[in-house]
């Protein structure tokens, strides 16, 4: 059933936005079949085509990244039926091995099984994250929404890898759609569906502590729906057993052999580098929004230009949103807008005049891509242009100023305020429940929360807040720019109705919408513009990432083929650490070694270095050519070549001739 909008001023609108919000829609005929296609094309282009572009390019069931420690974890708890760790990686995995440890002992010790683990858990993520998005933004929204997610630094590349950001985004998914369902009903099975949600956010946090936020967002919409008091109680309850339980997790985790500790300290500098620059980087993410974003916003709270016979029939609704206390208000707004972009901006400029110079945190989005130089030795090629690293920067700092001028300006005015979905009467208990009501609601503190995560995790932990970090609030952003699909389409399970305190910010919108066809149309193309820029990148970092990571491990396999024992090549950090025969010791520094002798050579103990493998020529006098791996920058163009050198100053190595690489397996 539609929600009819309310213009009765003063708490009413409250409670029937509530009620409404409440109140399931019946599925329309076809509306089944739609969901289906959305959920077939997200997967396909979220995870079958990475997975087939990674196959071609030789690096589909090769260890990526920080994977290959969790699959030596994987397959110790396969062979010993105990968890022990090898020592590298900080979060808590259990939950991740758990999924992935039933298929391993039915396929056996085969290298498809972990990425097949999490590609399983990438396909259940995305559909959800739809299906939430949907009962919010309507299925085009939540079709942008998760395709924004898609294109989010490191996500196409990690649908298949063993990684543990993709399985712990589908656990909070997959948390705050038993959430969304637990809102949308009463009795019995509210609490069941609460049950199911707070399993599902522990079941996530057991594999990333970060996703904590999805079960405490799921809990305090709930327990800000429910008026009754004595059931509050039962709400703290669940709050207590929850931390309880997540604490208990972690306690017992930090105790297992192997696992690598994490250190905590003072916050300083480098900390409010690292959150600022997740914030940017959220905000180039979402940048095909913004413009629209921008223009709903001064629709909301800014005066429209007169001129034109059609505005005076409008003339009284103008007059109240510019003259006395509204007028007031709308100054106020643009105060406030200015302010928060300016102070955006400045941030910007500190972070590009830091030792860093860059907005963005890295790890997956850097101008030589995926992982930039930090698994190989030499020098990789850079992967943009400097114009477009420079263009994205420059989308990523206006992102951020213009977001951080929407929300000033929304906080700043009555009118704003309803964009935020903050009622501007009635008590603060029913304005509190009205403004976490329904999907919408539970989305925006899911968000809010993992923000206040990461930030808090950036300020007391002594480690990076990489850019894959950020998907969870990449796509809580992303829901939250579209504008809120009316109710009573069939979506599910439920939408937020449109509420409009006195109407008069409703009718203004709707409007301005008529008035501005221009400003429309450029929203529009600019949105367009970004998508394609940020589809682009994703693209092109995940075919440079597969193209490169393959031919690390094929000039690896090259050298073992040759008689060169595999633990005494350095063919990148995962060749490395794979075949590291006594675990490692992170962050351990040798004295004195060789300048080819990299960071990951140094955390192995009594590591014995007989062949090198560079992304460039060197010029090391104690290394020997001894063969080139080949291979094309983009994945069929760029034609690029990897540097396989003899190590003659090592003692007891092999002694090979000219190599060349071996075919992949």
């Amino acid at each position: 059933m539609p929600a009819r909008l309310v213009t009765s001023p003063g708490p009413a609108p409250v409670a029937t936005a509530a009620m409404a919000d409440a109140r399931p829609s019946r599925p329309r005929p076809g509306h089944g079949r739609a969901d289906l296609a959305a959920g077939v094309v997200l997967v396909a282009l979220g995870v079958a085509l990475p997975m087939l572009v990674a196959a071609w390019l030789h690096a589909l069931t090769i260890p990526r990244n920080d994977d290959w420690a969790y699959r030596l974890d994987l397959w110790a708890l396969v062979r010993t039926g105990h968890l022990h760790f090898v020592g590298w990686g900080s979060m808590s995995l259990v939950g991740q091995l758990a999924l992935a440890a039933p298929l391993a002992l039915v396929a056996g010790h085969q290298a498809w099984v972990p990425g097949a683990a999490v590609a399983v858990t990438a396909c259940a993520g995305l559909v959800l994250a739809y299906r939430l998005a949907a009962a919010v933004v309507g299925r085009r929204g939540a079709l942008a929404a998760a395709g924004l997610t898609l294109c989010a630094p490191g996500f196409l590349l990690n649908t298949s890898s063993f990684l543990t950001d993709v399985p712990a985004f589908a656990g909070q998914m997959a948390c705050l759609a038993a959430g969304a369902c637990a809102l949308a009903r009463s009795g019995r099975p509210r609490w069941t569906w609460l049950g199911l949600s707070l399993l599902g956010g522990l079941w996530a946090f057991s594999i990333r502590e970060f996703s904590i936020a999805a079960p405490l967002a799921v809990l305090a919409c709930a327990a800000a729906r429910d008026r009754d008091r004595a059931r509050r109680a039962g709400y703290g309850a669940l709050l207590g057993a929850l931390l309880a339980a997540c604490a208990g997790l972690y306690l017992w985790g930090r105790g297992l052999p192997g696992v690598q500790g994490t250190s905590f300290g003072v916050p300083g500098t480098a900390a409010l580098r690292a959150i600022a620059s997740a914030y940017f980087c959220t905000c180039l993410a979402v940048a095909p929004l913004l413009p629209g974003l921008a223009r709903r916003t001064v629709a909301l709270v800014a005066r429209q230009p007169s001129g034109g016979g059609r505005l005076s029939a409008h003339a009284s609704l103008l007059a109240h949103t510019w003259r006395g206390p509204a007028g007031r208000a709308r100054t106020q707004a643009g105060v406030a807008a200015a302010l928060g972009a300016a102070g955006v901006t400045a941030t910007g400029l500190w972070l590009l005049a830091g030792p860093a110079r860059t907005l963005l945190p890295g790890n997956y989005l850097t101008r030589q891509g995926a992982l930039a130089g930090d698994v190989l030795n030499g020098t990789r090629p850079a992967l943009f242009p400097v114009a477009v690293w420079d263009g994205l920067e420059v989308v990523a700092l206006a992102g951020g100023a213009v977001l951080a001028a929407c929300i000033a300006a929304c906080a700043a005015t009555p009118a704003g305020t309803h964009a935020l979905q903050v009622p501007p009467r009635g008590a603060p208990g029913r304005r509190l429940a009205a403004a976490l009501a329904g999907p919408k609601g539970l989305v925006g503190t899911f968000t809010a929360m993992s923000a206040l995560v990461l930030a808090g995790y950036g300020l007391v932990a002594q480690g990076a807040l990489w850019d894959r970090y950020t998907w969870p609030v990449v796509f809580g952003a992303a829901v939250l720019a579209l504008p809120a699909h009316e109710a009573g389409n069939g979506s599910w399970p439920a939408r937020a109705s449109a509420v409009a305190p006195g109407g008069n910010a409703a009718t203004a919108h709707a409007f301005a919408e008529r008035q501005r066809p221009r400003a429309l149309a450029a929203s529009r193309l600019a949105a367009a513009a970004l998508a394609t820029l940020l589809a682009a990148q994703a693209v092109v970092t995940t075919l440079n990432a597969d193209a490169f990571d393959g031919a690390r491990w094929r000039a690896g396999l090259a050298a073992a083929a040759a008689g060169l024992p595999a633990s005494t090549v350095d063919a990148g950090f995962e060749w490395v650490g794979t075949h590291a025969r006594a675990g490692v010791v992170p962050h351990r520094t040798v004295a004195g070694v060789p300048g080819y002798y990299s960071w990951y050579d140094q955390m192995v103990p009594g590591f014995r270095e007989c062949a090198v493998v560079t992304a460039s020529p060197s010029t090391n006098p104690g290394l020997v050519l001894i063969g080139t791996t080949s291979y094309d920058e983009l994945g069929f163009a760029g034609p690029e070549k990897l540097f396989t050198y003899a190590v003659t100053s090592t003692p007891g190595c092999p002694v090979v001739g000219d190599l060349r690489a071996s075919p992949p397996p």
